[in-house]
């Protein structure tokens, strides 16, 4: 049996440097010769178009992206969290 491939999926909240953030996440991953699949809502990339051109930089990269429903509620957000409970 040969090596067991890592899946990797990021579920994207919002966060005031969400675009700095996904980009970072990306990189690191690059760098580990690793490819990641990165679930958005739909509404956040309509509202956000600078989050959009970096998800196609993403694909560019070699990254996927996904839809991951039309929007999160407060709740679910990162936004609300404390930097220190991030």
């Amino acid at each position: 049996m040969g090596p067991i491939p890592l899946l990797t999926t990021l579920d994207v909240h919002e966060h005031p440097r969400l675009e700095s953030v996904v980009e970072g996440s990306a990189e690191f991953f690059s760098k580990a010769s690793e490819r990641v699949t990165y679930f958005v809502p739909s509404a956040m990339v309509l509202r956000r178009p600078r989050l959009a051109a970096a998800l196609r930089r993403l694909r560019s990269a070699g990254h996927s992206v996904g839809c991951h429903g039309l929007t999160h509620t407060a709740a679910e957000d990162l936004a609300s969290l404390s930097p220190v409970a991030e």
